[in-house]
């Protein structure tokens, strides 16, 4: 793998694409394609359709696919593409959208596999055998990712998720995942940052592989010295010149102005903590980049008035402190 193909992770932020929908949760293909041009007028130029934050996981295999086909033909090639093929009932599935989805046109897919069962009860009893164990399962995770690297060409990123809080895949099977050459990097979804840290210094510093995640700015300013050069970010949906500056102090290791980044969007922070991602949606709205009321398909997780009051009140109170911030330091 070319360096110069990986060069757009370093210090950058990825940006997750939000699926769009109208109040009666059917897709607005428009308002995506508006979006997209927006945050590209604004530098973005890495995007994600991912399985969470684009609500792909609430969403049939053809409108996965159709959606796929719609945003590659708007982002690429100007701007890059991550794709995200979902496994829920078996690899040969999770295999044939990923070819689906690498003949459409990808830059990087991300790749989780199905994971073991976990916590499981016989006669109310815990089945310690489903339970993570190294011995016991490591050989399933690499063999997983070993036969899906050879049925697919576009470079892989290993969606490397825990099985509980500090609980993950032992270094052990990463090394042998991270070996496999066309693995070419680490999506980090562990909420431990002792664990992240130890996984960038080894993968990110060490062994040069790409190592992102998307935890908040707080944290990555700890993990940022330990080998992650990106992370994804919501927070791009409504503000991506934001998430830029935070990333171009990242890299000049300014922490006192990175810090105060961190107290001035803590507004949003409070809000999205009570909203989600119908929250991040629906600030896309105040600052115009779309006209919809924020819609997901999460049930139970649509946006009340009262919410929609706290997310007005929070954007004011971040708005006006950033740009003081950006005036008082010349951005």
């Amino acid at each position: 793998m070319k360096n110069k193909i990986l060069d757009i992770f370093n210090f950058n932020t990825i940006v997750p694409i939000p699926t769009q929908f109208n109040k009666d949760l059917t897709i607005n293909f428009n308002a995506i394609k508006k979006h997209i041009y927006l945050l590209k007028k604004k530098n973005v130029n890495l995007f994600y359709l991912g399985q969470s934050a684009s609500e792909l996981e609430r969403l049939s295999l053809s409108e996965r696919i159709k959606l796929a086909n719609y945003v590659t033909k708007i982002i690429r090639p100007k701007a890059k593409l991550i794709l995200q093929p979902l496994g829920f009932t078996s690899i040969e599935d999770q295999i044939f959208e990923a070819k689906k989805l690498e003949k459409i046109g990808c830059d990087f897919m991300v790749v989780e596999p199905i994971h073991i069962k976990g916590k499981q009860y016989f006669y109310s009893n815990r089945f310690k055998n489903s339970e993570y164990s190294p011995n016991r399962h490591d050989d399933y995770y690499v063999k997983y990712m070993k036969t899906f690297s050879k049925k697919i060409k576009v470079p892989i990123l290993f969606h490397l998720k825990e099985f509980s809080f500090g609980k993950t895949l032992s270094i052990k099977a990463l090394d042998k995942i991270l070996k496999i050459k066309n693995i070419v990097g680490l999506k980090e979804h562990n909420n431990s940052i002792n664990i992240r840290k130890k996984h960038f210094v080894r993968y990110g510093l060490k062994k040069k592989k790409i190592c992102f995640d998307g935890f908040s700015k707080e944290d990555f300013i700890t993990t940022s010295k330990y080998g992650v050069k990106s992370r994804h970010s919501n927070f791009s949906w409504f503000d991506p010149v934001w998430d830029q500056i935070f990333i171009k102090l990242i890299k000049n290791k300014k922490d006192k102005l990175l810090k105060e980044m961190v107290k001035i969007e803590s507004s949003i922070k409070n809000a999205i903590i009570l909203t989600g991602y119908a929250g991040y949606k629906y600030l896309m709205k105040i600052v115009n980049f779309t006209s919809l009321q924020g819609h997901v398909k999460m049930p139970g997780c649509n946006l009340n008035i009262s919410q929609k009051k706290i997310l007005s009140k929070a954007f004011k109170r971040f708005n006006k402190k950033k740009l003081n911030f950006m005036k008082n330091n010349n951005f």
